[in-house]
């Protein structure tokens, strides 16, 4: 969920896209990005239901900005 891993799945995302479909193509996705510190210290505090909560709302925005399904490649919140 920070900012490092998120830029890192987008260059590699980004990077198979390009190598499987050529050099001019790339992943046509829509991204949200949270503030870590936030579910970091809901995690910490074990608050499973805030936590679930923030997340959540995270995806609602995505729902609302047009995504079709949401992957969460993050180990923090499983």
């Amino acid at each position: 969920m920070s900012w490092e891993s998120s830029a890192e799945y987008y260059r590699q995302l980004n990077e198979s896209i390009k190598t499987k479909l050529g050099p001019t193509h790339s992943a046509e996705l829509i991204m949200y990005s949270m503030d870590f510190h936030r579910a970091a210290q809901l995690e910490r505090e074990e608050r499973w239901t805030d936590l679930a909560t923030l997340l959540i709302g995270a995806i609602t925005r995505l729902e609302k900005a047009g995504a079709d399904f949401v992957i969460m490649a993050s180990n923090t919140a499983h």
